[in-house]
């Protein structure tokens, strides 16, 4: 079994349960938006039961399943509902959820014996993620309608969700550079803004988040996309990336 990046990988292998490994096709600490794939991966998808993957993310992943198709791909990007070609549709705990289920219905296919299992734990995992989009909430509720500045245009279905105004330096790619007038506009934009805190992300340069906050008298503040394997997990990536936001953001 593969899953293409970080959260699928994490939300598979919750379903799958201990005996079946879920391996990703992005490496441990590695970008998913740049990473590449190995030709021993291609070839070992090309024998994988099932890939859990989100289509037109990471192109290198789209020409393995081409070139080397497992028994069975889930895209889910029709299940989240991915709006505007915006791909982090897992920084909303209840568009993860809404993957479960299908994942569990996917692994069935490929082992019928497991259907019970596969449904509970399914079950089980999107409880989860509800009980965590509940602490997120609460936690967040003071500051609706706060503006959360970023580097990096992640966390637009988070804001979404959590009724925070995402105002993005840069656009989606992370290692996309602001050009010297978006600089100028964004300066403009924050001077006259309740902001203390520009939140860059945990893989990426904090230079322009540095540079930004230098001259306007901010601080700095890391957030995880959780889109990167760091060796924890997405629950803990996120109650994390709350308690960072409690401290950076402010209350209208």
């Amino acid at each position: 079994m593969f899953a293409s990046f970080y959260p699928l990988r994490w939300l598979t292998q919750a379903v799958a349960g201990d005996a079946i490994e879920v391996a990703s096709l992005t490496p441990k600490g590695a970008e998913p938006h740049d990473s590449e794939l190995e030709i021993a991966q291609v070839s070992a998808l090309g024998q994988a039961d099932l890939l859990v993957t989100l289509g037109g993310f990471q192109a290198p992943v789209d020409q393995a399943v081409e070139a080397s198709p497992p028994a069975a791909v889930l895209d889910v990007g029709p299940i989240v509902g991915i709006e505007n070609e915006d791909p982090h549709f897992w920084l909303d705990p209840t568009r993860l959820a809404r993957a479960a289920e299908p994942i569990a219905e996917a692994l069935t296919k490929a082992d019928p014996a497991g259907q019970a299992g596969y449904a509970e734990r399914a079950v089980a995992v999107a409880a989860q993620l509800e009980e965590l989009d509940q602490e997120l909430a609460a936690g967040l509720a003071p500051f609706e309608d706060s503006y959360l500045v970023t580097t990096h245009a992640a966390f637009n279905y988070f804001g979404e969700r959590y009724k925070l105004n995402q105002l993005a330096v840069a656009g989606i790619d992370p290692e996309a550079e602001p050009t010297p007038a978006r600089l100028a506009q964004v300066k403009q934009q924050l001077e006259g803004l309740p902001v203390k805190t520009i939140f860059f992300e945990e893989f990426a340069s904090p230079k322009t988040a540095e540079a930004l906050a230098a001259d306007l008298g901010l601080g700095t503040g890391r957030l995880d996309p959780a889109e990167t394997d760091n060796g924890g997990d997405y629950p803990t990536i996120m109650r994390e990336n709350l308690a960072v936001l409690e401290e950076g953001l402010v209350r209208p």
